[in-house]
Formats: structure tokens, C-alpha cells, sequence
């Protein structure tokens, strides 16, 4: 063996050994990041979930700390049942009566219900619910289903469990949102930042809404993968999600809800050839979850009421009427309204509504649906 083909074999060792304490001081730093974001950050509200993509988490308790837009912080404990629901039982203020039957309510939405914003009691379909109870003297009970961000489909599968479950609400709601439309759509919503929502939530077409499929490829696969269930994976997509934003919709002032906002705005004009395809699917999801609940008075509201996708935003009273709801009119318009004297009706974001904004929108609600549910007045 020649000098240098001797010092070969100890070089080559040296570097294997550096590249395995590089390698492995790596793989510590990052498990001690995660070790502290979990003990740092407070506990996730959701959990993966193979056909949704996610949902909020069975029989889940926590005490979450929030804060309104005006800088008042409070706590609140976020609890749910055994289907991932928000449970409320309004009582009659005179007490129970025996000889009527509760009211049962089955509530689908997103964020605005489903986010940890305000105590139960204090949601904008408990608001409503007591508001029920207190005028046909009957107990009431509400189910809330949902998670942040989902689509119409998602509430439709969401839908589909409870009807397997036996569920026979005598009013549904369904709690909307702009966004909606680009939730409902592969093809709007892949043009997103939003990696985190349209590489793992299902999508269907017009033609086949029952045949549902999922963004194709390695970011698809990656995103849906376990390793998204590390905070450190989540963290970095969020970090990455908020830089591409503040380099896209440069505005001072906002908060990162609004400028995810923004960046649908801008979206939204490039594409307005996808905007047929997507109020078609949203309108057949929501002719579905009609169609599961026939017996069901059906009423439908909305919850944005700055411009934000304006000429989409505009449709759902049209789109609710075709799929056989009763659209309730001015419920975030009567919360942007109570904001201008008292900002503490947002939470910080700007976007969702704090206790009060949630008192404003269901007594809104309420006293939309007055006429629609005039039977359930009679004694």
C-alpha cells in the first residue's frame, strides 16, 4: 500500500464521522425545538384526519387564552364532545315544560364557529339558541360542527356523519364564508399560499361530487404525510406562509388574517373563467347537505363584511335560495357597524369576532330568521 492510499482510508474516516455528529447535531437541535414549541405553544384544537384533511379533536379540554382587538385579554375553556362538536343547551327562562319537545339545532361551519373566540354559551348560535328558547318557552339544543378553514364539501362529510348518526335536526344552519369559494375549489385555491389547506383537505368536481380526490404529487403526499403532524413542520410552513405574504400584499397595519385576505383579492381577478365552476360546486355541496335533512327548517348566513371578493361574497343569498336555504341577511354588516365605536367586537385579527361581536351576529341572526320560524312560535 503506497503513502497516500494510507492516508486515504483515515481521511475518509474523519469525514464519515464529522458528517455523522453534523447529521446527528441536527437531528438534536430539532427535537429540542420540539420539545419547546409543544411546551410553548398552546394546544392544537385539530388533529389530522385521512378524509378531511383535519378535524377538531374528540372530547378535547383546554383553557386558551384570547385577545380582542382593542387589547383586552381574556380566557375562555374550549371544550367538545365526543364527535368533535361545541355542545349549548338553552333553557327557557321560566323553566322546563314537559309537555313540549326540544328544538334541536345542527350548526355547520368554519372558524367563526368552530374557533376558540369565546366561551360556548357566548357563540353566536348559543346566542341564537337562547334567543329560540326564550320565545317558544322549549329547551334548545345545539350541535356545532366544523374546524377552521373548511370548505363546503368538508361540512357536507361532516354532515353526512351526523345523518349516519341519526342525527334529525329541526333547523339547520350553515355558517359560510367567503373563502368558501376558493376552499371548494382545486383549482382556485393550488394558485393560494395556502399549502397547508389545499395539499390535505378532499376536493370533488360538478360532474362527479361523490368521487373526491386529493392534490397529486409530493407536496401533496408530503403535507398529509406524519411529518405534519410535528409542530416544527408547521411552524416553518407558517414562518415561510407569512413571509411570502409580507413580500406579496405589502400594506402597514394589518394583521396576518387580513392579509391572507388580501392575497385572495388579488387572486382574484386573474381567474374569473374558474368563477363558474366554483359557485356550481358550492351550490350542489350546499343542495347535499339540504337534501340530508329534508325535515329541517334550513337557514344559511354569511360572515365578512368588508369587500373582500365582493363580486363572489354577493352571491350567497342567490346560491342559498337554489340549494333550499333561507339566507339571513346583515349579520357581519351589523358587527362591522358595533365596530366603530368598540373595536373589542374582533379578536385580535381583526377577521373573527370576539364575545361581543358573537352576541351582535346571533341576535342579527335571530331576528332575521324571525318570519322563517314563526311555526315553532305557536304554542
Amino acid at each position: 500500500m503506497s503513502i497516500a492510499e494510507s492516508t486515504k482510508a483515515p481521511r475518509r474516516g474523519f469525514w464519515f464521522s464529522l458528517l455523522l455528529v453534523l447529521c446527528g447535531s441536527i437531528l438534536l437541535f430539532a427535537v429540542m425545538v420540539e420539545g419547546f414549541l409543544r411546551l410553548s405553544t398552546r394546544p392544537s384544537i385539530n388533529r389530522p384526519d385521512a378524509l378531511l384533511g383535519w378535524r377538531i379533536k374528540e372530547n378535547f379540554s383546554a383553557q386558551l387564552d384570547q385577545r380582542t382587538f382593542g387589547g383586552q385579554l381574556f380566557r375562555l375553556d374550549y371544550k367538545t364532545g365526543p364527535h368533535g362538536e361545541r355542545h349549548y343547551r338553552a333553557l327557557p327562562p321560566d323553566g322546563i315544560s314537559a309537555k313540549k319537545e326540544p328544538i334541536s339545532i345542527l350548526v355547520l361551519g368554519d372558524s367563526f364557529t368552530m374557533l376558540p373566540t369565546s366561551e360556548v354559551e357566548q357563540t353566536w348560535f348559543a346566542v341564537f339558541a337562547q334567543a329560540l328558547a326564550t320565545k317558544t318557552q322549549r329547551v334548545v339544543e345545539v350541535d356545532a360542527l366544523g374546524a377552521s378553514a373548511y370548505g363546503t364539501l368538508q361540512e357536507r362529510l361532516l354532515a353526512q356523519e351526523a345523518q349516519q348518526r341519526g342525527a334529525t335536526p329541526d333547523i339547520l344552519i350553515l355558517q359560510t364564508c367567503m373563502n368558501d369559494f376558493f376552499d371548494n375549489s382545486y383549482a382556485l385555491e393550488s394558485q393560494t399560499l395556502y399549502r397547508e389547506q389545499y395539499l390535505r383537505r378532499p376536493f370533488t368536481t360538478t360532474d362527479r361530487p361523490e368521487a373526491l380526490f386529493y392534490a397529486p404529487g409530493f407536496w401533496g403526499w408530503l403535507y398529509r404525510s406524519p411529518l405534519f403532524q410535528l409542530h416544527l413542520a408547521n411552524a416553518f410552513n407558517r414562518a415561510w406562509q407569512r413571509l411570502e405574504l409580507a413580500l406579496m400584499t405589502p400594506r402597514q397595519a394589518r394583521t396576518p388574517d387580513q392579509a391572507r385576505l388580501e392575497h385572495l383579492n388579488q387572486l382574484m381577478p386573474e381567474r374569473p373563467d374558474l368563477f363558474p365552476q366554483t359557485i356550481a360546486i358550492t351550490q350542489s355541496e350546499m343542495t347535499t347537505i339540504r337534501a340530508l335533512f329534508p325535515q329541517a327548517t334550513a337557514l344559511s348566513l354569511t360572515c365578512w363584511a368588508e369587500d373582500y371578493l365582493a363580486p363572489l361574497n354577493a352571491r350567497w343569498p342567490e346560491i342559498s335560495s337554489k340549494a333550499g336555504f333561507v339566507f339571513l341577511p346583515d349579520v357581519p354588516q351589523a358587527v362591522a357597524r358595533a365596530s366603530r365605536a368598540d373595536p373589542n367586537v374582533y379578536t385580535d385579527d381583526r377577521v373573527h369576532w370576539a364575545p361581543e361581536g358573537h352576541r351582535i351576529a346571533g341576535q342579527r341572526a335571530f331576528e332575521a330568521a324571525g318570519a322563517t320560524l314563526a311555526p315553532l312560535f305557536e304554542p
